[in-house]
């Protein structure tokens, strides 16, 4: 799995195999210094880079109005795909992280 950024690695779905293809809800969450728009944008560039089916967005600001959480549904067709799409969210500077 990938590393979360502290050294420590993820299992996203425990410990049981993961049958592809799998759908989610991806939670993305981003310092809020732009848009939400300009946000989305970052994120459907990695979704689509990465050819992965996505679908309903919906947001929520915190209370501080610091950040932003992005939620979108994914299917996620194989672990590699699954592993290239956390490695490019991480190279988005306001991804705090992603769930």
């Amino acid at each position: 799995m990938e590393n979360n950024g502290k050294g420590d690695y993820c299992n996203l779905f425990g410990k049981e195999k993961v049958k592809y293809p799998v759908k989610f809800g991806l939670k993305v969450f981003m310092d809020n210094n732009i848009s939400e728009k300009e946000n989305q944008e970052k994120i459907k560039q990695v979704l689509e880079k990465n050819n992965i089916p996505y679908s309903g967005w919906s947001s929520k600001v915190s209370s501080k109005n610091t950040y932003i959480s992005l939620t979108v549904n994914v299917t996620i067709d194989n672990q590699k795909i699954l592993e290239d799409l956390y490695k490019d969210l991480r190279e988005i500077p306001e991804v705090k992280y992603a769930v």
